[in-house]
């Protein structure tokens, strides 16, 4: 992973979605950013060898789709300074702000 690298679950859905119900079929949404394309390419090819390998234990079916793709997009700087200085006058210090973004 990059510095500034982002992986989240966007949802988990199970079917069926029942109380002491073994799931027959699960869906998970992943999204992966990075300023860095090379970064998202490799973490996605992690993601599907984590795949890969449960298939070949053949216990269960795993497909990995990739839903959407695009460049990545850097937030403009003046943008960024604006939102840090609201939320360290409304937030009272509770943001974390990129210091690795200050210091280029």
């Amino acid at each position: 992973m990059g510095p500034r690298t982002v992986w989240t679950t966007g949802r988990i859905a199970l079917d069926p979605g029942a109380p002491s119900i073994i799931p027959g079929f699960a869906e998970m949404l992943f999204q992966i950013r990075d300023e860095d394309p090379r970064v998202i390419n490799r973490l996605e090819g992690l993601l599907r060898e984590m795949a890969a390998e449960v298939r070949a234990q053949g216990r269960c079916g795993v497909a990995v789709e990739r839903l959407r793709t695009g460049a990545p997009a850097t937030m403009d700087a003046a943008f960024q300074d604006a939102i840090e200085v609201a939320t360290a006058a409304l937030a009272g210090g509770k943001f974390r702000a990129d210091a690795e973004r200050r210091r280029s």
